[in-house]
């Protein structure tokens, strides 16, 4: 970074903030019965045609044990309503407590695949 014209270090573990990451993102994800969804700010676009999106999910989060088991999920922008929500479903595991049911999420299912609309 720059201060009056003079360059300023900045240490790597605070580098990510110069960054442009994209905004706060939910990913939702279903496999069978099972269901979760997950605040993500590691989301940008890849492609135009055909729309691709790449997401930094964790290899050991159960939203990416249930995208891999079923090879889909869902990205949604929220809305500033979903500010507290984004949060909360941030802050807790998926494999710990039924997200869905502790804070009352509305759903809508999708047209293509099985992961939920929030």
């Amino acid at each position: 970074s720059t201060t009056g014209g003079m360059r300023t270090a900045v240490p790597l573990e605070l580098a990510y903030r110069l960054l442009n990451h994209g905004p706060t993102t939910l990913i939702s994800t279903a496999d069978g019965e099972r269901r979760n969804v997950m605040a993500a700010a590691w989301v940008m676009p890849l492609d135009f045609d055909p729309p691709k999106l790449a997401a930094v999910i964790a290899g050991e989060t159960y939203t990416r044990e249930l995208l891999a088991a079923s090879g889909e999920c869902v990205v949604m922008a929220p809305t500033s309503a979903q500010l507290e929500l984004s949060y909360a479903v941030g802050s807790c595991c998926g494999r710990e407590v039924d997200k869905f049911e502790r804070f009352a999420i509305e759903i809508e299912p999708a047209s293509v695949v099985r992961a939920p609309l929030v």
